[in-house]
């Protein structure tokens, strides 16, 4: 079966191994539809900022708000991890859902044992 093996295979690709920054800061990256955003994750309070503006300023649905933070719900770390998101394009779902993506792989980065927590959703 060797020779049928296509080159850049799914067991050749690998992610790479994301790491923290010297500011103790994991990134994660999201898109969805024509939006994207970069979030950065830091130990912390709680606090969460969203193109320097509140949560609640940039997401006035209580939807998209919970949307955004769905990861930390998730896994009871809301009061553990402080997020600071840059966001770009589309409409405010979209850039909700775009949160939630980038904050789940960010999230990973420093806690890799919360994966199968984020796949099932509890």
């Amino acid at each position: 079966m060797e020779q049928f093996r296509r080159p850049g295979s799914a067991q050749l690709q690998k992610p790479k191994a994301q790491k923290l920054d010297a500011y103790g800061r994991a990134k994660g990256i999201g898109r969805r539809k024509e939006s994207s955003a970069r979030v950065y994750l830091v130990e912390g309070t709680g606090e969460v900022l969203i193109n320097g503006k509140s949560i609640v300023q940039a997401f006035p649905r209580l939807h998209d708000r919970e949307s955004a933070l769905w990861a930390l719900k998730a896994t009871q770390r809301m009061n553990k991890y402080n997020v600071w998101a840059l966001v770009e394009g589309g409409g405010v779902t979209g850039q909700a859902e775009s949160i939630t993506l980038a904050l789940a792989r960010a999230l990973l980065v420093h806690e890799p044992a919360l994966k199968p927590a984020l796949r099932r959703g509890e």
